[in-house]
């Protein structure tokens, strides 16, 4: 189970990411993170990898590279 209560991130910038957010996974069970840009998504996930001590990887900045990788080679 993966289970969060009243959690805040705020960045060294004064950004605050998240706000008091409450969540729970029940072992099995599959979830979607959905929002607009700059809602936290992210945040999240890295907080649920940094609590699991697995490494975060975020695939859209790979590949947002990777996409002007081949645009810069022609």
């Amino acid at each position: 189970m993966i289970e969060f209560r009243n959690v805040s991130k705020v960045y060294n910038n004064g950004t605050e990411a998240l706000h008091n957010i409450n969540l729970t996974v029940e072992k099995g069970e599959f979830v979607f993170i959905v929002g607009s840009s700059g809602a936290g998504k992210s945040t999240v996930a890295k907080r649920i990898a940094h609590d699991l001590s697995i490494i975060y990887v975020d695939t859209g900045a790979m590949y947002r590279c990777i996409g002007l990788y081949v645009l810069r080679q022609g």
